[in-house]
């Protein structure tokens, strides 16, 4: 769902003071750390100020887009207003979709991004993009949404040039992908039009066990390859989301093992990656059944996970077995999914070419998926620095895993070390040399390896 808006330019006050805001935005620039933030620009609640005036036919009717209600009885993109005779153009009938044919609605949510660049902010999340303009139909709005989109990047810039206090500010503006294809799923070369920095790859948010007849394997791998084509296609940076706060954590969604499984696949993937807070620990789903997705985030086994030392019960719930998963029982412990995370993250960080070398998708075979990260001098066949190998296996049983194929022409196999695994692998140990010029590589079921050539 959209975001229900009732001010865009007030902090809410059970969170803290537009001061504090600054606070924690500052501190996080101290740590050499940037703060982006999501932007909703399409739609607001119906108890925003504008809606509320726009009701009664005030000045702010036109940021809006109204009909008679006697012309839209069967359409369900727009809501009735009782007693009024008219009916507002809605995001699945209950949030009203602004009106960006009007300037003035253009202005305003641009003042709202100047307001937030002013404060310190690095960039924005430009969630639901694809109701912009929807009061066009179906065939024109699509281009007419990445129009409006090109045009509120062009006034940031505008206002960051004319600005010396963030002449030297580079601004992220992105959007998911998802949202996008709704946009223009065909055509993604036009994103780079639309003046977007990158665009999230959010598809394995949709992936869950009731739509992959042939296993979670087969559907990853899909997924997998048909965003590596949109990236190639677009020339835009990867970046990956594979759960957010709108599904179920990837360890409810599926098992425990298959969930961590995928965060690591996740973390050896080429681009940045966006983790959901508590993934680096395998979160599940929170106990409260309305608030699930969004539980609190459990640092140890205390009464609210170390959350708040406060006696009032948090808006959010935690796990049933906090007492285990919680980041310090993880941090405690020899292997835990914790202790995967940290170490991907580590050589992420340390070698460009985990984090923004090529990749080599092997084919699909048996739910091994299976890949290797390369980087290779002016597209040439010599391989520069490390090369990696991943190998996961999504499977029940054993497997044994060739990784010859991928294992680049100016490399051997016959000297491999091991330098990540996930938490539940123990055929192998870290830093482990191995030869597998003339045997396989053997994983147990839902376990995951990365090797380095």
């Amino acid at each position: 769902m959209p975001y229900d808006v009732i001010d865009f330019a007030t902090v809410d006050e059970r969170f803290g003071t537009e001061d504090q805001f600054k606070e924690m935005i500052d501190a996080i620039h101290k740590y050499n750390m940037h703060f982006v933030m999501d932007l909703p620009i399409s739609t607001t609640s119906v108890k925003h100020i504008w809606f509320e005036d726009a009701k009664k036919g005030g000045k702010h009717k036109n940021y809006y887009v109204w009909k008679k209600e006697a012309d839209v009885r069967n359409d369900n993109n727009y809501v009735a207003v009782p007693g009024t005779g008219e009916a507002f153009l809605a995001y699945e009938g209950r949030d009203p979709i602004l009106n960006w044919e009007n300037p003035e609605v253009k202005l305003a949510i641009i003042d709202v991004a100047k307001k937030y660049l002013d404060l310190g902010v690095d960039g924005f999340h430009l969630a639901y993009v694809s109701q912009l303009m929807k009061n066009q139909g179906a065939a024109p709005y699509a281009k007419a949404a990445l129009g409006a989109l090109e045009s509120f990047n062009s006034e940031l810039d505008k206002y960051i040039e004319g600005n010396e206090a963030l002449k030297e500010k580079k601004v992220a503006v992105f959007c998911s992908l998802n949202d996008m294809e709704d946009v223009q799923p065909h055509d993604t070369e036009e994103y780079n039009a639309a003046s977007l920095e990158y665009v999230i790859d959010n598809s394995v948010t949709k992936l869950e066990p009731s739509i992959c007849p042939d296993g979670v394997a087969k559907c990853l791998y899909n997924a997998l390859a048909n965003a590596l084509h949109h990236f190639e296609r677009s020339q835009l940076p990867h970046v990956w989301q594979f759960t957010n706060y709108d599904v179920s954590r990837l360890t409810s969604r599926f098992d425990a093992p298959t969930g961590n499984l995928m965060t690591f696949v996740q973390m050896t993937l080429p681009g940045a990656v966006e983790i959901y807070y508590g993934q680096e620990i395998g979160l599940t789903d929170a106990i409260n059944s309305s608030k699930k997705f969004t539980g609190l985030m459990q640092w140890d086994s205390s009464k609210y996970g170390g959350f708040t030392t406060a006696n009032q019960q948090p808006f959010f719930t935690n796990t049933a077995d906090i007492d285990k998963l919680n980041y310090q029982a993880q941090f405690d412990t020899v292997k835990s999914p914790l202790k995967t995370f940290r170490s991907l993250a580590k050589l992420r960080q340390r070698d460009d070419n985990l984090a923004f070398g090529t990749i080599k998708l092997a084919p699909f075979v048996n739910d091994l998926i299976l890949y290797s990260r390369i980087h290779h001098e002016n597209n040439s066949t010599t391989t520069v620095g490390a090369a990696y190998v991943v190998a996961t296996n999504f499977g029940a049983v054993n497997a044994s895993v060739g990784i010859n194929q991928l294992v680049p022409v100016d490399r051997s196999s016959t000297n491999v070390e091991v330098v990540a695994l996930t938490s539940n692998s123990n055929n192998y140990q870290l830093r482990q040399h191995i030869d597998l010029s003339t045997k396989k590589l053997e994983l147990g079921p839902k376990q995951g390896i990365l090797l380095r050539i």
